[in-house]
């Protein structure tokens, strides 16, 4: 049997659940199979994309080195990745960082990776595995390179909030093991969900506290409402809140009912405001109203990665004399 360590990387949508899917996909192959804990990390050499999520797994392999180049990319491509452009966006990336002690090359693989000593989002989470493994080229071990890398080369996001990966129990036959996750690292629960999902609509949008939308909110996050199109990222966000509450200087939700699944969250609530500033180029009327809304949201990592909001802009219009009610 041979000594593995492998990349994992996404940043495409369901990230964390294309890595999930890798990992449970590389158990055909491999054995005695460990993960650390996911970093969030900012893109690197192509920087117009999202963030990604990355990881790094230790493990043991009968497959001799092409054939686990051979392996990884039939992995990858059954989690669905599309080849786009060097660096770019991508939903699952497997590279192989060592394969025992072995130095090798030829047109298409490299061992060791040869810049895994440029990428703290490779070094961390290998180094929460086995700081003390000692680079075969290099000879310096994990840490050492890790303490080395020169701060503007480090990618991963400060405050991060990822976790733990899930799997289901069948897999622990194949030796699965999850490293402890890092202090000030969390795995979110149903119930978590459903907290993140309040302070959202309380702390945020009630108390107007937009310092926490970097906190609850993901940088590549993404809004799907009509009544706002294209709105995406932290500073998206932060402008539309700021927006709504200077024109409703009253603004207040109402969680009505809350139901979560997964990683999405549903919440039904009701937004009362009187109306005493611009918003979509209405002047003020001075009216109060009270409308409905659903959000759906969907968190992964501690954070809003993506949500859909519905909310009663016909009313909401109406109320502020806008248009005449319905007869």
């Amino acid at each position: 049997m041979h000594q593995i360590y492998l990349a994992l990387g996404s940043n495409i949508e369901n990230r964390k659940q294309h890595i999930e899917t890798a990992i449970v996909l590389l158990c055909e192959k491999v054995q005695d199979i460990t993960v650390a804990p996911l970093y969030e990390t900012k893109p690197q050499y192509f920087e117009d994309q999202y963030n990604f999520l990355n990881t790094v797994l230790h493990g043991f392999t009968d497959l001799e080195p092409r054939e686990l180049l051979q392996f990884t990319k039939a992995v990858q491509k059954e989690v669905g990745r599309v080849e786009r452009f060097r660096n770019g966006p991508r939903e699952i990336d497997v590279d192989i960082l060592f394969y025992d002690d072995v130095v090798y090359k030829d047109e298409d693989l490299e061992i060791p990776h040869p810049r895994l000593q440029e990428r703290d989002f490779v070094l961390q989470p290998f180094a929460d595995i086995n700081p003390d493994f000692s680079h075969p080229v290099l000879k310096k071990t994990i840490r050492e390179l890790l303490d080395a890398l020169p701060e503007e080369q480090r990618s991963i996001v400060q405050n991060t909030s990822g976790g733990h990966l899930s799997f289901v129990p069948s897999i622990s036959r194949n030796g699965l093991s999850l490293v402890p996750t890092p202090k000030g690292v969390t795995s979110m629960s149903i119930e978590d969900n459903k907290a993140l999902a309040q302070r959202w609509l309380e702390e945020v949008w009630n108390q107007g506290d937009l310092s926490l939308v970097d906190e609850l909110i993901a940088i590549n996050y993404v809004l799907h409402d009509p009544t706002r199109p294209g709105l995406k990222g932290r500073t998206g966000i932060k402008e539309s809140v700021a927006s709504f509450r200077t024109a409703f200087p009253d603004l207040h939700f109402t969680i009505e009912d809350q139901v979560a699944e997964g990683e999405r969250v549903v919440t039904r609530y009701s937004i009362e405001g009187t109306h005493l500033g611009p918003i979509m180029g209405i002047a003020a009327t001075g009216k109060h109203g009270t409308i409905t809304g659903i959000d759906i949201y969907r968190i992964t990592d501690g954070q809003i990665e993506e949500a859909w909001s519905n909310w009663d802009t016909l009313r909401l219009l109406q109320q502020m004399g806008v248009i005449p009610p319905m007869q």
